[in-house]
């Protein structure tokens, strides 16, 4: 006869004695079982700290969530609460009052149970039990009820509450369906066909060469008289910058520059950017036009073209974050300088796109005809240089997998932003070598696009058909998963019910 303590599943205590069993491989399932009876162990003893976080919302019966009909709640002993009650970084948080990583540690909580909701159904409807002896096993191999010799202790085992052996084996027999969709979905096996299709996208690539028609076309001789009457946003500053995402550091860092310290020891203390391996130098002249829009206001950029050689503003506050900017040099304009006039160009353009436009369309006229005759030649007439982008294979929709257009088109990236349409990108990648495209409209200009040539790259290939079965392998739970949370069974009332605790929660805390 069963021990009366034992739930009902009848896990039965065996006598003391060596365990004569192998050892039981620590498989990924053995190890997701394990966490599952820490989460346990840690409901315990922690279980109460969440009460005091947010009371009265144990009894709350409204739900965060519906799926296919079942309400997704917050109850104990559910994949929601175990989650969130074994989260380390939500303890920290919910300790400091952090309620942003809070909310987010909630999240991904209740994401977990809508999963468990969802795949348990599927668990149903393929009528997945879970035997009586697995379950056992299961927590018998978790060692949950061990000894200090790592063996299963029948003491351990006997002065374990009766409601936390019965809360062990609940849970573990309500998450081994769960678990074995889970686990049939992670082990589908891709088929040879289509890794093989995968690594011929991948290693079948094309060359493009393209120029751009844009504010550009805007007259030289204008341009310099725009710029002449507008010096000041186009003077040069060669400078240095602290940059810092928090307000007390970048205050700290001023102090210390105050109290003397050398620029590039408070550079190598405080700054937080790429800039900061060179001494804090931004290694580009930059002009009051290309950095007011980074300033939160306008006033704050004034303090850094107020500078002098040598000086260094106080703490300015940027659109992100906080900065300190140091002078090295100021130098005017040259408006002969062809960067600076399409600087000025720009400038033009932003304020008054009307003034440009025209010559912009009249100059995709003539280029249209142009290119056909001799692309190369085309871009040259227009003052336009020769964009090229090399050995992309054929990825619109941008898959991680392997490269894509923007991978390859960094510089510009004009042709990666017009790829983006379906149409356009099919032409670039069935349309035969040479071929010239009519103008395509981008950010308020056009572009050209030659089809220079194909390439194979055989390292992309190469990798890519190493690591394609283990990748493969996620791809099925990972599309099962978006199909859950896009499906027209999920109801989400996550923001509005999480918004009452924390309102319930920051009231409690006033009285």
């Amino acid at each position: 006869m069963a021990d009366e303590k034992v739930p009902s599943g009848e896990l039965k205590v065996v006598e003391k004695k060596t365990d004569s069993r192998k050892k039981t491989d620590w498989t990924v399932k053995r190890i997701l079982t394990t966490v599952i009876i820490v989460v346990l162990a840690f409901l315990m003893i922690g279980g109460s700290f969440y009460y005091i976080f947010a009371p009265g919302f144990r009894d709350d019966p409204n739900a965060f969530g519906n799926y296919d009909g079942t309400p997704v709640r917050y109850e104990a002993n559910s994949v929601f609460y175990n989650t969130l009650m074994s989260d380390g970084q939500y303890q920290q948080a919910a300790t400091s009052g952090d309620y942003n990583t809070i909310m987010q540690c909630w999240y991904k909580a209740y994401q977990g149970q809508v999963m468990y909701v969802a795949l348990t159904k599927l668990a149903e409807k393929a009528n997945i039990p879970a035997p009586q002896d697995l379950v056992n096993r299961m927590i018998l191999d978790s060692g949950v009820y061990n000894g200090e010799d790592g063996k299963f202790s029948e003491q351990v085992y006997n002065d374990t509450p009766a409601s936390y052996r019965t809360m062990t084996y609940q849970y573990i027999e309500s998450v081994y369906p769960y678990q074995k969709v889970v686990d049939d979905y992670s082990s589908v096996i891709t088929s040879d066909a289509e890794k093989s299709f995968v690594v011929g996208l991948a290693s079948d690539t094309r060359n493009f060469d393209y120029f751009i028609v844009d504010y550009n076309a805007y007259p030289d001789e204008e341009a310099r008289k725009t710029g002449s009457e507008n010096e000041e946003l186009f003077l040069g500053y060669d400078l240095f910058v602290i940059s810092c995402s928090e307000k007390e550091k970048a205050e700290e860092a001023w102090a210390e520059l105050e109290a003397g310290k050398e620029w590039k020891e408070v550079v190598s203390s405080f700054s937080q950017d790429s800039y900061a391996v060179n001494d804090g130098k931004i290694n580009e002249r930059l002009t009051p036009f290309q950095m007011k829009k980074d300033f939160s206001e306008a006033s704050e950029a004034d303090k850094v073209f107020a500078l002098e050689e040598g000086e260094y503003t106080e703490p300015v506050a940027l659109k992100q974050g906080y900065a300190i900017y140091k002078l090295e040099a100021k130098t005017r304009p040259d408006f002969s300088n062809a960067e600076t006039l399409s600087l000025v160009k720009s400038f033009i353009y932003e304020n008054e796109p009307d003034t440009v436009k025209p010559f912009i369309e009249k100059s995709k006229e003539d280029a249209a005809l142009a290119v056909a005759d001799d692309f190369e030649k085309a871009a040259t007439d227009f003052g336009a240089g020769i964009v090229t982008v090399s050995s992309v294979p054929n990825n619109p929709a941008n898959s991680q997998l392997f490269a894509n257009m923007n991978y390859s088109d960094f510089e510009h990236g004009k042709l990666a932003q017009a790829a983006g349409d379906m149409d356009f990108s099919r032409d670039l990648y069935t349309k035969e070598i040479g071929y010239v495209t009519g103008p395509v409209t981008v950010d308020g200009g056009y572009i050209f696009v030659k089809i220079a040539g194909e390439s194979k790259e055989e390292a992309m290939s190469g990798m890519l058909s190493s690591y394609y079965d283990y990748y493969g392998q996620q791809f099925p739970l990972s599309d099962l998963q978006n199909a859950i949370f896009a499906s027209d069974k999920f109801e989400d009332n996550f923001s509005q019910k999480f918004m009452e605790i924390l309102m319930n929660q920051m009231s409690v805390s006033s009285i």
